[in-house]
Formats: C-alpha cells, sequence, structure tokens
C-alpha cells in the first residue's frame, strides 16, 4: 500500500510539472503575438524531483539576464544571444540556491527553452583575505566569475562578505565548471584567484587560501599635458588593475595637475581622459606607485591607445638601483634632445646552447619616456639583447636592434620621416570626382613582430573639400630579416572602404602626386529588373532617344574580340527582321578597346541591322549603370522602358518578349 501510495505522488507531480509546461507554452501560443523578446522558459527541481522555488537564474555571457522560480519552481527570462557570441561559442544558464547549496548549469542556444533544470548539491568555496602580516580584513567584497571556454562573465559583485577573522563561504556553485573569485576591500586594494576547477571539490568543498590585499595607502601625483607640453585641465583619471583599489580616481585642474591618493605598492596603470567625440584626448600609463612629478602625455586617436611607462624617478636613479639597465638619449636630426618620447621593449635576444632565440612579450614593465633632455634609462630583468621601439609623435617611429643589456650612452637619431601627399577621387562619366570630408586610412603592410612598429603608428587623415589627404612621419626603412640587419624600404597601405593601394619610399621621403581612385564595382551592382532602362551615358552610339519611344529595347553588351560574344551579337542579326515587327528596337554596345573602325567595318559585312556602339567612359562605370556580370549581357526593357528581364540567354528571347507585352 505503501509503495502505491509513493508510486501515485510521482505521478501526480510528473503530470503538475508537464502540465505547469504545457500552460506557459499555450498561454504564449492563445495569446496570438508569440514571445515578444527572446526568452528561455522552463522548471527547476531539487535533488528528489520536486519543485524548487526562489532558486536564483543568471544567464551567461552578456547583459546580465536574471530571474528567480516561482512557488512551482517555474521561471521565464529574456534573453538573446549576444552577437559577439559566434556558433561554437555556448552560453551557460546557472542555476542556484545558497541556502540549501544545491545548483546546476545549462548550456543553451537559440532555440533552447521548456527546460527541466536539475539541481544537485554544489561546492562551496572557502578562503580569507588578509595585509601583508597575515592580519584578517574583515568587511571585503566577494565577486564571483565563472570561465568557460572563450568567455569569462560575472555571476555576481558582493555574493559573500568576509568575517571578523577575513574568511568568506560562497555557496550553491555547479560542479564541473571553473570560476575566479576577486576581493576588494576598503582602504586596500584588490586580488584576483588563480582559475578554480569545481571538478577537484572534495566532500564538495574547496579551500583557495588566503588572499593577501595591499594596503592603498601611497599616492602618485603629476600633470596631464597634449603632444606639445601644455596642459590639459580638468582631464579625469582613474587607476585600473589587478592589486589596486577598484575606486581610486581624481580630476586634474585647471593647470593638468593631479594627485590619486589612497594607490597600493608596485605598478599602477593609470587612465586619463579629456574633452568629448573628435576633440577626445586620453592616455594609459603605467608607472610606480608613490611616484611624484609624473608626466602623462593624452593624445588623440590611435596614438593613445598604447601602455606609455612613466615613472616619477630620474635617469640617475633608476641607474642608481637597477642591477640591469639600458640608458641612452633621443635626438632630432639636427641633434637636439627630444622629450616626452615613449620607449618601449619590442623583443629579447639570447643564445641558447649557441643559437640565438627571439622572445616576443608584454614588455609593458620594462619601458620609459624621455626626460626633458631626451634622456631615458630602463630596468632590465634579464640578460641579452633587446629591440627598442621609440615612438615619437613629431618624428618617424624607429626600432633600434639588438642593444646589450649594460648599454649606458646608446644615442638614438629620430628621422623626420616620409611624408605621403595625396588625393581621394571618384571616376564619374570618365573624369576624376574629389571626395570630401572622407576618412583615409593608413597602415602597415607588414605586422611581422620584430619590425612592426605598433597599431598605434597607423594613422587616419580627413580629406579637404579637392579631396586632398596628408601624412607625415613615416618611417621608410624595415629590417627585411631579424638575423641580418640589412634594411629595404618600407611600405605603408592607404585605404578607402575597400579600395587600397601599396606605397613604397623607394625614391626617396617624399611622396605628393598619389592618388588613390575609386572605382565602381559592376559585381556589387543591383539588378536592374523592375528598374528603368539606364541612359546611354559614357556609350557613344547613334541611337536617337526618338528611336527607342514607346519601343521595347534590346541591349547586348559584348566583346567583338570574342567568339561567344560575337556569336550572340549575329544570333540577334538573324532574328532583327522579326523582332522590330514586335516592336523591339536593338543596340548593341561592344566593350573592348580596340580599333574602332574594324568594329564598324565588321558590322557591316556582317549586315547588323541596328547601330553598334562602344564604350568611351569608364567601363566598369557602364557595367555598373547596367548592371552587366558577364558577356554577353541582354537587358529588355518593355515599351515604357521599364526593364522586364536581364543576363538571359539568346534562346530565352522569345519567352521573355511573351511574358510582358
Amino acid at each position: 500500500m505503501k509503495r502505491t501510495t509513493e508510486i501515485v505522488g510521482v505521478l501526480v507531480c510528473l503530470t503538475a510539472i508537464l502540465s505547469s509546461v504545457f500552460t506557459v507554452q499555450v498561454a504564449r501560443a492563445e495569446s496570438g503575438q508569440g514571445k515578444q523578446a527572446p526568452s528561455v522558459s522552463g522548471i527547476v527541481q531539487d535533488s528528489e524531483g520536486q519543485p524548487a522555488a526562489n532558486v536564483k537564474i543568471r544567464i551567461l555571457p552578456g547583459d546580465p539576464a536574471d530571474g528567480t522560480s516561482d512557488s512551482n519552481g517555474r521561471f521565464d527570462i529574456a534573453w538573446a544571444r549576444p552577437a559577439w557570441v559566434t556558433d561554437g561559442m555556448s552560453c551557460c544558464l546557472v542555476a542556484r540556491h545558497e541556502q540549501r547549496n544545491l545548483a546546476a548549469a545549462v548550456e543553451l542556444d537559440d532555440e533552447t527553452d521548456g527546460l527541466i533544470v536539475g539541481l544537485a548539491p554544489g561546492v562551496i568555496l572557502t578562503g580569507r583575505t588578509a595585509d601583508p602580516n597575515g592580519k584578517g580584513i574583515p568587511g571585503a567584497r566577494v565577486d564571483l566569475e565563472l570561465s568557460a571556454f572563450h568567455w569569462t562573465a560575472s555571476l555576481g559583485q558582493g555574493v559573500a562578505q568576509t568575517d571578523s577573522n577575513g574568511t568568506f563561504e560562497v555557496r550553491a556553485l555547479p560542479r564541473g565548471r571553473k570560476y575566479g573569485i576577486y576581493v576588494a576591500a576598503d582602504g586596500y586594494g584588490g586580488k584576483r584567484s588563480e582559475q578554480i576547477d569545481a571538478t577537484d571539490a572534495v566532500d564538495n568543498r574547496i579551500d583557495i587560501g588566503v588572499l593577501t590585499l595591499m594596503p592603498g595607502n601611497l599616492s602618485v601625483s603629476g600633470r596631464v599635458v597634449d603632444i606639445d607640453g601644455h596642459p590639459v585641465g580638468y582631464a579625469s583619471l582613474n587607476v585600473y588593475g589587478d592589486g589596486q583599489p577598484d575606486r581610486v580616481r581624481t580630476q586634474a585642474d585647471a593647470e593638468g595637475r593631479f594627485t590619486l591618493d589612497g594607490v597600493c605598492a608596485g605598478l599602477v596603470n593609470i587612465e586619463a581622459t579629456a574633452g568629448r567625440s573628435e576633440k577626445r584626448l586620453e592616455s594609459f600609463a603605467l608607472t610606480e606607485a608613490g611616484s611624484e612629478g609624473v608626466t602623462i602625455v593624452a593624445r588623440a586617436g590611435r596614438r593613445s591607445s598604447f601602455i606609455q611607462r612613466v615613472s616619477g624617478r630620474s635617469c640617475e636613479q633608476i641607474l642608481a638601483t637597477a642591477a640591469k639597465a639600458i640608458a641612452g638619449r633621443v635626438v632630432d636630426e639636427t641633434g637636439d634632445p627630444v622629450a616626452g618620447v615613449p620607449v618601449r621593449v619590442r623583443c629579447h635576444k639570447t643564445l641558447r646552447e649557441g643559437r640565438a632565440t627571439w622572445t616576443y612579450s608584454d614588455f609593458r614593465e620594462m619601458g620609459a619616456t624621455t626626460d626633458a633632455h631626451g634622456g631615458f634609462a630602463i630596468e632590465i630583468a634579464e640578460d641579452g639583447e633587446y629591440n627598442l621601439l621609440f615612438s615619437p609623435d613629431k618624428a618617424a617611429a624607429i626600432v633600434v636592434y639588438d642593444v646589450p643589456v649594460g648599454k649606458k650612452d646608446l644615442v638614438v637619431t629620430l628621422p623626420a620621416g616620409g611624408t605621403v601627399v595625396g588625393r581621394l577621387v571618384r571616376i564619374s562619366n570618365g573624369r576624376k570626382v574629389p571626395i570630401p570630408q572622407a576618412e583615409v586610412t593608413l597602415e602597415q603592410t607588414s605586422r611581422m613582430s620584430f619590425s612592426h612598429l605598433g597599431f598605434d603608428r597607423d594613422q587616419t587623415a580627413v580629406t579637404d573639400t579637392e579631396g586632398r589627404f596628408r601624412f607625415e612621419h613615416l618611417s621608410t626603412l624595415t629590417r627585411e630579416n631579424h638575423e641580418k640587419p640589412l634594411f629595404i624600404p618600407r611600405s605603408w597601405r592607404i585605404s578607402f572602404g575597400e579600395t587600397s593601394e601599396t606605397i613604397l619610399f623607394d625614391k626617396g621621403d617624399l611622396i605628393e602626386d598619389f592618388e588613390l581612385v575609386i572605382r565602381t564595382d559592376p559585381a556589387k551592382a543591383t539588378p536592374l529588373a523592375g528598374s528603368r532602362l539606364p541612359d546611354f551615358n559614357g556609350v557613344k552610339i547613334d541611337l536617337p532617344p526618338e528611336r527607342i519611344k514607346d519601343k521595347r529595347t534590346l541591349v547586348c553588351f559584348f566583346d567583338w574580340e570574342q567568339r561567344p560574344s560575337r556569336s550572340c551579337v549575329m544570333q540577334l542579326a538573324r532574328q532583327a527582321e522579326s523582332l522590330v515587327a514586335r516592336g523591339v528596337t536593338i543596340a548593341a554596345v561592344n566593350v573592348s578597346t580596340g580599333d574602332g573602325d574594324a568594329l564598324q567595318t565588321w558590322a557591316r559585312q556582317n549586315q547588323l541591322a541596328f547601330p553598334v556602339g562602344t564604350i568611351q567612359g569608364d567601363k566598369d562605370e557602364v557595367f555598373f549603370a547596367w548592371s552587366v556580370k558577364s558577356l554577353p549581357w541582354l537587358v529588355l526593357s518593355d515599351s515604357g522602358r521599364t526593364v522586364t528581364a536581364e543576363g538571359f540567354n539568346p534562346a530565352e528571347l522569345d519567352r521573355m518578349l511573351e511574358q510582358r507585352p
């Protein structure tokens, strides 16, 4: 009897669940509107198969899509796959009931709906926050992240808080997933844990150990200036990066002076911004906590994207404490010192078992910015030779190769660089028409690490009313082989939309007659069917407008030097009399650039009873206007000059004529 009662109870429960799912789906269907927005719905069950209420649900990645199951375990959450999550990248629904320590994770796709989410005992993460002396930090905020193969997303900020001993506990995490913990506390920096694999949980628990937070008891001060050294007033500054506090920010005064209080010992990442839209200046700088007199150069455009290494210490101070260093001076072509030049390590070369090995990595900590005397000093971690990139604002960038550690008298002369003066034009009716107020892009053609100048050296320019543009301070030489000190002319690519051309500085440092010509692409022309028959602009043909007035018109584009084209024209010639009787005017347009007299002689010899013209303007422009995709190409219009057919075979002409009068 007891067994029967249990079976009946299970059946009743399953019936209720299925009814709930069915009711949700029927309600949507009966609304007559369907879903107003993409969503995921379903029911959450606990580990015994019963509906689970008050389960928190989050769908990742993208903007947080959150929900909570109701008293029947049901949920319905608006969600759409983020555009950047491409095919092969999964999304995930995470369900958690912290009090009962139950959790589940389900992969989603665009069609997922009507889910039955079964909860299981969750994994519990524990840990402790402490200061450098090992004393626990109470009240620290604990954030939780879920990591997948292609993304990492937040499962919640402030999911836990440390107690009086600095310990914390995060409950209800699905097994088989990878997580990250980030902790931060007022008056301290932040700390991110190593990736945690919940598969490794023992008895559903993982202790991640101690996360040490550094006290925020230091500051950074200095000035924000532009590339001319003028102060950037009222710039906003913000500290970011692992190990530093979350909310250290300030605003510079009218003279660009600033102080960032509350930073932690070590390196400090600073973002400085000023202005808006096209006048926006920006900088990303890296310096040591405690630095004073730091100069941050805010730049516009791509030049603002790289991280500049600045220091509150002088070259002499760096050399006095550094075990290994490279130092020197930067001058222009007249020998005058150049201040404010970012110097970055691009490559580390070492000898291993007698063979050279090159390492390309993130060397942003090993960099400098030249001082008022053009001096720089870089503290180096390992022996060997280094490639240094010098990236000035008003001269060409250069790479100095194979500089040995210990070199302290390096003198680098910055070249003024190459200049390109050009014009952006479009072909219209066979003429070059300038394109004003258009953005033209200049990029390096080679991205080889040992010779690449950095993406910030790519440039953009806006054309003037005559379509003119100008690029300056371009590097004109590149190293061909990282094993040999041989240099060749450097090439650059100039682009507008899908049109681009490559320039090469092989005849000096000035290119002043460059033209980027935008030509019409016939392949992108829209079909003519249903639109008006084009005019014969760019075509020389004896076809007065009155000859095609109130007549059907058949136009054949052909190349008389190609046999298939000639065959098509001859086939039309044989049908010409019957076509004229049916009210059709025929015209042929030759597209080849051969002898025009020879073409007309051929037409007379073959007794063509219709005019034969030639393209006199830009062929691509004519092809685009007539949507010509191949040769021969036929276009047929009705008596009202509306195109009824195009690109068909001559054998289909009778059928095309019968379709529409």
